[in-house]
This record gives structure tokens, C-alpha cells and sequence, in this order.
């Protein structure tokens, strides 16, 4: 699985899980500032490996932090992993991440999409013209906690049964005093289908009681 440490594509004025951003005046916005193709390596989790990034938080955060770089006014949103071997529940499985930006160019909101490699690399961003669903927040710099510290997390609470993806978003459409970082669990097979882990408390909510969606 995949690891990486996040630094959030967001102001210095703007706080993590706001969902305000600074509109660009220009659609060059949308262009990289700069040429350069180099973009830090994604580290597979393994436990016999012991050198390099290895958590899933320092390898998005090397990721996001070169975005940073090319897109200045891009705000960090979202990631996916998904299990490219179907359900499980090991977390070192889902080796297709996603990072998830939103830009804003003078004729609106744009999302731009980081997909990784199969070789441990990511591909170039892709822009496209889509804003990312409204309840996501901007998510912080340090996620706070790992997802394998996340999975035994869940297990801990009696939720083993497989699931084949882990959405990693901030909920604004929550009480304030419940809302950070969550990992969103999508169970397969029994009841619940989806469960939370929050990346500061460590609290497990089964769906319906987190938020729909």
C-alpha cells in the first residue's frame, strides 16, 4: 500500500477543513509554474522495507507538496485508494491513489486529479472542468495519523469484514466540534457499508451517524 505526509494546497490565511479558496484572475492559473516533470517517488508499504517513505502520509505529503510547487493557488481536497485486487482487508492493497485539488480560474472551478503508477511514480496532473462535491473541506498539511493506525483502529471496534476503498476527506456538513480528517472505510458485504475514522480522536462511526454520502 501507499503512504504520504500532506501539505495543504491552501493559503496561509485559509484554515484546514474551510472550504474558501482565492480565485485565480487568470486562467493561466491552470498552467504549471513550472516545467519540471520530476515528481517524487510513491514508497509501496512494506513491512521488510525499512528504508524511504513508508507510511501512506509521507508519501502523499511529498506528492502534495510538489503540487504545491506547481499549482500555488490549487487546495488540497481528497484522496482516494482503491484495491486493484478486489476486497480486503489489508490497507497495503489499495495501490491506486488519488490526490484531489480544486483550482479556481476566472470562468469558475476546476479539479485536478494526481493518479500514481503502477512502477511507485505519480502521472502528470489532469485538469478538469468539475467542482469536487461541496462537503468536502480542505484537508490539513499532516493528516494526523496513518492509515495503517486507522485500520486497527477499525478492527479494534469489531468492523473486519472486507472493503475494497478508503476515501480520506475533511466534512463540513458535520458539527463543528466532530469535524477533521476521516478515514471513510467502503465495506463490502454486511451492514455498515461505509465507516469513519477520525484522524485526531481516533473515533470509529458506522455510517449513517458520520454523514450520507
Amino acid at each position: 500500500m501507499i503512504v504520504l505526509p500532506i501539505l495543504v494546497l491552501m493559503s496561509s490565511a485559509t484554515s484546514p477543513g474551510s472550504s474558501s479558496t482565492t480565485p485565480l484572475t487568470s486562467t493561466t492559473a491552470l498552467k504549471p509554474t513550472s516545467n519540471s516533470t520530476n515528481s517524487p517517488s510513491l514508497t509501496v508499504l512494506s513491512p521488510a522495507n525499512n528504508s524511504g517513505p513508508k507510511r501512506f502520509i509521507d508519501a502523499v505529503y511529498a506528492e502534495v507538496l510538489h503540487m504545491s510547487i506547481l499549482y500555488p493557488t490549487a487546495s488540497f481536497v481528497e484522496t482516494q485508494l482503491t484495491s486493484t485486487i478486489g476486497p480486503t482487508t489489508d490497507p497495503t492493497k489499495l495501490t491506486d491513489v488519488r490526490l484531489i485539488f480544486k483550482i479556481h480560474g476566472e470562468d469558475g472551478f476546476y479539479t485536478i486529479f494526481v493518479q500514481n503508477t503502477p512502477w511507485g511514480g505519480w502521472r502528470a496532473p489532469q485538469i478538469v472542468r468539475h467542482y469536487p462535491p461541496p462537503q468536502n473541506g480542505l484537508l490539513p498539511s499532516d493528516l494526523g495519523m496513518d492509515i495503517l493506525v486507522a485500520d486497527s483502529l477499525l478492527k479494534d471496534a469489531g468492523y473486519r469484514q472486507d472493503y475494497d476503498a478508503v476515501d480520506v476527506r475533511w466534512p463540513i456538513n458535520m458539527p463543528i466540534a466532530r469535524q477533521q480528517v476521516y478515514y471513510y472505510f467502503q465495506m463490502v458485504g454486511n451492514l455498515p457499508s461505509m465507516v469513519a475514522v477520525g484522524a485526531k480522536d481516533g473515533s470509529v462511526i458506522a455510517q449513517n451517524s458520520v454523514e450520507e454520502g
